[in-house]
């Protein structure tokens, strides 16, 4: 069952433009995002780490349009772990 508006904007917590969710002076009260965004799994790892390993990385549900990044500080979320991670993430999974 998707998610009403209401139970999506508790995804927008550290999100850039959760300022538009009323967070502002501007009089906008809703993220253009907010309708059309789902419920996914992401991968996030920080901007500056390599992705050489696939402990470095964290499997988190977010918002399809989440983003925290601003001026190289965040994280990148990507829809899968790297392919030369594959099966590195496998082992790391059984052993968790």
């Amino acid at each position: 069952m998707p998610l009403s508006k209401s139970e999506k904007r508790k995804y927008c917590s550290g999100c850039r433009d959760n300022f538009y969710n009323g967070n502002n002076s501007l009089g906008i009260k809703e993220c253009w995002c907010l309708s059309s965004a789902k419920l996914v799994t992401r991968y996030k790892i920080w901007w500056w780490t390599p992705m050489d390993k696939a402990s470095n990385f964290q499997e988190v549900r977010v918002l399809s349009c989440y983003h925290d990044l601003e001026n190289g500080h965040g994280h990148a979320y990507l829809q899968n772990i790297p392919a030369h991670l594959q099966q590195e993430w496998k082992e790391l999974k059984k052993e968790r």
